[in-house]
């Protein structure tokens, strides 16, 4: 019925989606591009384990990977018989994965138009392509620099509760792209 975002490393988050969710109608997107990040596998092991702990019979067909191809999580995935596995293009660094298979299988799954959304995406990198005010990248990079410059060094994402999911997406992009 819905999409549940939490943080990976907040024990309490974690205990908290557990209790949400109803276990057996539960479909888990594990996540990784170089397939062996410790949080999402962490995480694969205990819902898992929970599945398991459930008697689910057939623990694997609740779950799909999204990965780079040849990792261990593409062999994990086959070997646990999961649903799906996607294989994204490995050429495209993460934080700039949005909208390959890591972004567009989940806003897929939430009901977002993948088309909608593609169609857009291609608009503002044609917008990013122009020159000078037109260029919504280059005038987003002039404000920031300009933040910075003036001693603004902190970032506060203020969104609606339908987007919060946006500002947890943005820290991790901000803070990957800069040494977290």
């Amino acid at each position: 019925d819905a999409a549940l975002l939490f943080d990976p490393r907040d024990p309490g988050a974690i205990a908290a989606a557990s209790a949400k969710i109803v276990l057996k109608k539960t479909l888990f997107l594990v996540a990784s591009k170089s397939g062996g990040t410790i949080e999402v596998m962490s995480l694969f092991k205990h819902f898992w384990g929970r599945l398991e702990k459930a008697g689910v019979k057939t623990p694997g067909a609740q779950f799909v990977a999204i990965t780079d191809p040849g990792t261990s999580l593409e062999k994990l995935a086959r070997d646990h018989a999961f649903r799906k596995t996607f294989i994204s293009r490995a050429d495209v660094g993460g934080r700039f994965s949005a909208l390959t298979f890591f972004g567009l299988v989940p806003a897929a799954l939430i009901g977002v138009s993948v088309e909608k959304l593609l169609d857009r995406s291609a608009r503002q990198a044609n917008a990013c392509r122009e020159k000078g005010e037109a260029n919504p990248g280059l005038s987003l990079g002039a404000w920031l620099g300009a933040a910075m410059e003036a001693g603004r060094d902190k970032m506060t994402i203020v969104t609606s509760k339908k987007l919060a999911g946006f500002g947890v997406w943005v820290e991790q992009l901000v803070a990957e792209s800069t040494g977290k």
